[in-house]
């Protein structure tokens, strides 16, 4: 039997927002439409449609019907609003801000509508204007998670870390990709209890990169008399076992054993009232294989110019959309590296993922690129393959984490709306005293920040 003649006693629009509530955007479409065809001025059943087609990431779509929707009222702060969320999607952002000020003005008291504005100044670096769309949404709706958490970036792109670690706790309420952990025996959140004699569990929450920046703290942890116990991805395994005061090291999956304590590894900057004077280990806290380091010093011998590791793209995260705009923005496309083919080093790719084989066949042929990636299977590997070069040049991912944890100059090309840790307007870092940041100085214009990169690289490579 046919889902619609199951629900044949139901309205087509029902019916609709039982799949859309259920995840079935496309089903929920199909009954729209359905709905539509028996009253095609039903601002209700556009406004619904076109937040089925922005799920499925048809945002040029969406903002049609938005705007059906709105010529049958033009006075609906959740329309405005959800179209402004599809104009930021689709990076329209003084767009967005006009529909979001439209839905504030119709609703003073709408608390999405001022974190999404929040967002927007975020995504300009107008953070205070962010922070004070944030408090103003809190203040209406305290357990309000989604802007606690957001204020958090801001406060913390400012450094201002006494108040922006505490609400980053709150992304585990948040919606966001990042889920809480669950344990059987309800141990604790470790937050400076007395860890002599306790057996601590720590693990990795998100991105490779983010679990290589905050690794810095386990030895703080060891010190404190605790055994350990880090659970991380399979890619990571071998490099974090060179690390010191690791009792145990496991993979996902695999079997945790008795502890008393847990804290993610991104909970342990709050956990030891971090500052931006008090950061730990901004130098070297890990180390490469010595014996595959002797390996990649003898295959690489040959190159006696200066030599750079690049990397062009973040990796691709396909189950987590969130943050497919971001990669958008933060990547560079390839054809910018062929500026550095008259300075005088030898480059090498540090590039893994699906968009190598596609960049390589076009961009290489123009400007050599060495590439001896298909021997890099972990991050031991490629931190052994780093441990050889004079240089990392790379855009915001995880290798450039490693390659500054591994105490290696790193330069990072970084877009206009850069991460949270590395703050505002600064070159260096306090998480890592090798980096150097080149930001872009408009949104989406790599064309400056490759030419600085160039200049500082020619002048490097003419003193090595």
């Amino acid at each position: 039997m046919s889902t619609l003649m199951m629900h044949r006693m139901k309205t087509s629009f029902e019916i609709a927002l039982e799949l859309h509530q259920n995840g079935d955007y496309e089903g929920a479409i199909e009954n729209y439409k359905l709905a539509l065809s028996q009253n095609p001025n039903d601002y209700r059943v556009l406004s619904n449609k076109a937040a089925a087609l922005q799920k499925l990431r048809r945002f040029e779509d969406a903002l049609a019907v938005y705007d059906q929707a709105l010529k049958q009222t033009a006075v609906h702060a959740v329309i405005y609003n959800n179209r402004g969320t599809t104009l930021q999607q689709l990076h329209r952002l003084e767009e967005s801000i006009e529909d979001f000020n439209r839905a504030i003005d119709l609703d003073g008291r709408y608390a999405d509508a001022l974190v999404n504005r929040g967002f927007v100044y975020h995504l300009w670096n107008e953070f205070e204007l962010a922070i004070s769309d944030y408090e103003n949404a809190i203040e209406i709706a305290p357990t309000f998670a989604a802007a606690r958490f957001n204020l958090s970036l801001s406060q913390l792109a400012l450094g201002d870390y006494a108040n922006g670690w505490q609400n980053y706790e709150y992304r585990w309420q948040a919606s966001l990709d990042t889920t809480g952990r669950i344990f059987p025996d309800n141990q604790p959140l470790w937050m400076g209890q007395d860890l002599a004699g306790k057996r601590i569990f720590l693990y990795c929450e998100q991105g490779l990169g983010d679990t290589l920046q905050f690794c810095r703290y386990i030895p703080l942890v060891r010190q404190l008399g605790a055994q350990i116990v880090l659970e991380a991805p399979h890619e990571l395994l071998r490099v974090l076992g060179q690390m010191n005061g690791v009792e145990k090291l496991i993979q996902f999956g695999q079997e945790i054993g008795p502890f008393d304590y847990q804290c993610p590894l991104m909970s342990l900057p709050l956990a030891f009232k971090t500052t931006l004077k008090s950061i730990p280990s901004p130098d070297t806290y890990l180390l490469a294989d010595a014996v595959k380091v002797d390996y990649w010093r003898t295959k690489l011998g040959g190159f006696n110019r200066m030599k750079v590791g690049l990397v062009w793209s973040g990796g691709f995260r396909p189950d987590q959309p969130r943050l497919w705009a971001v990669n958008e923005r933060r990547n560079l496309p390839f054809q910018y590296f062929s500026a550095f083919e008259g300075v005088n080093a030898d480059f090498f790719s540090l590039q893994k993922g699906a968009v190598v084989g596609f960049e390589n066949q076009h961009a290489y042929a123009k400007f050599k690129v060495h590439n001896f990636t298909d021997e890099l299977h972990d991050f031991s590997d490629t931190a052994a393959f780093i441990d050889n070069l004079d240089l990392v040049i790379s855009v915001d991912t995880s290798t450039a984490h490693l390659a500054a944890a591994l105490g290696k100059p790193t330069w990072i090309l970084n877009r206009f709306d850069a991460c949270w840790r590395w703050l505002v307007d600064r070159t260096d870092s306090p998480w890592y005293s090798h980096v150097r940041l080149y930001r872009q100085k408009q949104d989406g214009e790599w064309n400056s920040v490759i030419e600085q990169t160039v200049s500082d690289l020619t002048k490097l490579a003419g003193h090595i």
